[in-house]
């Protein structure tokens, strides 16, 4: 079964961490990804990242603003 197996990370990203989505009804996200990350890991399991980029300029989703942040 292990070659089955992968972990699909979809929009973890810091553009979700903006104000701009309002307020946050998971504060554990980033806790809990780290874990989940981890464990993946550690059984050596692939693990695919994908990730949405705005061609919106105001969207904090916009591949410019993750170089501007401060």
């Amino acid at each position: 079964m292990k070659n089955n197996v992968a972990l699909l990370l979809i929009d973890v990203q810091k553009g979700f961490s903006s104000k701009y989505w309002g307020t946050r009804n998971n504060p554990d996200f980033e806790k809990n990804i780290k874990e989940l990350l981890y464990t993946v890991r550690k059984l050596s399991l692939p693990i695919i990242h994908i990730q949405h980029l705005s061609l919106n300029e105001n969207s904090p989703l916009r591949p410019i603003t993750v170089f501007q942040q401060q």
